[in-house]
């Protein structure tokens, strides 16, 4: 979308069986607690990608703000200017969001050839998640003083339109929700 160069920032983890390196920067921040080694990385894939795209965004569900920090940190180390970097924070509201890791749960079930089946019914399965993350305050996203707050609860092109706000762009109109959704 608007010639965005895009970084995935969970590179490291989906490539962690194929890049040692990866497994052992996963390691030391799941296990050790040592998140710098896999947020520097985050920043240098987004310096690589930056030699050969004028635009790039980086996209990861960070949680904590030293995390963020760290990123922002390497990014103008390697020679982004500050200016450049925009911290887009997505909020959902917590239903919303329930409902949509039911559907995702069911369908990875139902990719390991097993079903949900029984008394976990879709309103039960947000119900439970509500009642997990109320237990867990902690859990939740820090927001980030510089964050640009977009709410996505719309699960439509309304998230797409917030995010476009966001950063001052323009899309077209005439392309289908579907068709940006394929993108």
């Amino acid at each position: 979308m608007h010639d965005y160069h895009h970084v995935d920032g969970d590179i490291p983890l989906k490539h962690m069986t194929l890049v040692p390196e990866y497994k052992v920067m996963a390691e030391k921040w799941i296990i050790e607690g040592d998140f710098a080694p896999f947020y520097s990385e985050l920043a240098r894939l987004t310096l690589e990608a930056a030699k050969d795209n004028e635009r790039v965004v980086l996209s990861h569900a960070t949680d904590k703000n030293d995390h963020r920090d760290h990123v922002i940190k390497k990014l103008i180390e390697g020679g982004a200017s500050e200016d450049n970097i925009i911290i887009i924070q997505l909020t959902i509201d917590p239903r919303v969001k329930a409902r949509g890791l039911f559907h995702r749960t069911a369908r990875q079930v139902e990719q390991a050839g097993m079903t949900m089946t029984g008394e976990m019914t879709e309103e039960k399965f947000i119900d439970i998640t509500l009642e997990a993350e109320a237990a867990q305050p902690e859990d939740g996203f820090e927001v980030h003083p510089k964050a640009i707050m977009v709410d996505i609860s719309g699960r439509d092109v309304t998230h797409f339109d917030n995010v476009d706000k966001a950063l001052g762009l323009t899309r077209s109109t005439e392309l289908p929700y579907e068709s940006i959704c394929a993108k």
